[in-house]
């Protein structure tokens, strides 16, 4: 899931709101990369959230290394799935 699933794909739906965006300080995560190289990334920096930019540098949102490792890990039906 973490190298299928891109930073663009579970951004939340809706509008940004530029305030909360320019008050949150991290790396900035392209909208086209995979989640796992995306935790890396917040992981190296030593930050919590990380900006999501599109083409242009257009920020899109933000995304937390919680939400991040989330959208990786299996939901509960399949964690059980092979035992």
């Amino acid at each position: 899931r973490g190298r299928a699933l891109t930073a663009r794909s579970i951004l939340p739906k809706g509008p940004i709101d530029p305030g909360a965006i320019s008050a949150l300080a991290g790396p900035t995560i392209p909208d086209s990369m995979c989640l796992e190289d995306a935790a890396a990334l917040l992981a190296r920096a030593g930050a919590s959230h990380g900006l999501v930019s599109g083409t242009g540098d257009r920020v899109m949102g933000c995304l937390s290394l919680g939400e991040i490792i989330a959208a990786m890990t299996r939901p509960p039906s399949e964690e059980t799935r092979g035992s």
